[in-house]
């Protein structure tokens, strides 16, 4: 019995050296043509769990929302730069809100049509850009009134002055360096340039008392923007 056990470690001795000689000797591509010691089994591995796929897929889905997104912007454009025209007009028409909508979902879906993404990140981004599209679509319009008017209001404000002249004792030059300050106090800038408008619109809204004329103004054209919204959808699925 102790001989045919010697007799046994010896074998398995020397198939270690050879093995490990061969390991070393013979290079191997695969896992399935690497040396393994004798009486094993050939290992097995799952290649799912070896891979960055569910990585990859994250990255891939972010990067076909963010093309949508830019799609949708960009498709939404023309139907923005149509708003604000009309608006200028002191005209809302729902074939702007079409156009608007319209646009987005066709950029969305022309920039994302090789992708994967449901159907819900559709509506969120559309629906998103167009809240914000139309928001400054109407602060555009709104300042571009204010702008064009400013040069009227501050020499209103001046005569309005020079008429109590004789009462408050002051010169032309000191009523307008008055008007001036008065602006800068209210307003935060003397010139009526748009981007000043622009840039300090709720500081302009609040002295002038136009906060609840924007809000309305606003509300309505987000009613005239699901108008045309379900008018372009509909015409689409039939």
């Amino acid at each position: 019995m102790d001989d045919f056990n010697n007799n046994n470690n010896n074998y398995n001795a020397s198939d270690d050296i050879a093995a490990k000689k061969k390991l070393l000797e013979e290079p191997f591509t695969s896992f399935d043509d690497a040396p393994r010691y004798p009486g094993t089994t050939p290992p097995v591995y799952d290649s799912s769990t070896m891979s960055m796929s569910g990585l990859e897929s994250n990255d891939s889905q972010f990067m076909e929302l963010m093309k949508g997104i830019l799609g949708a912007i960009v498709g939404c454009i023309p139907g923005f730069i149509l708003w604000i025209l009309v608006g200028r007009l002191g005209v809302l028409a729902a074939i702007c809100g079409a156009l608007l909508a319209g646009g987005a979902v066709g950029g969305y879906i022309f920039m994302t049509r090789d992708g994967f993404l449901e159907e819900k990140y559709c509506a969120f981004v559309c629906i998103g850009v167009c809240i914000v599209a139309i928001y400054l679509a109407q602060r555009i319009v709104f300042c571009w009134v204010l702008s064009d008017n400013f040069s009227l209001f501050r020499q209103t404000m001046i005569e309005t002055y020079n008429a109590f002249s004789e009462l408050t004792d002051q010169t032309p030059q000191e009523i307008e360096k008055s008007v001036d300050d008065l602006f800068l106090e209210k307003f935060g800038f003397i010139e009526g340039k748009f981007s000043n408008f622009f840039f300090n619109f709720s500081k302009v809204k609040n002295a002038l008392g136009l906060g609840g004329s924007f809000n309305f103004r606003l509300l309505e054209s987000y009613l005239f923007g699901i108008l045309g919204g379900i008018g372009i959808f509909k015409k689409t699925n039939h």
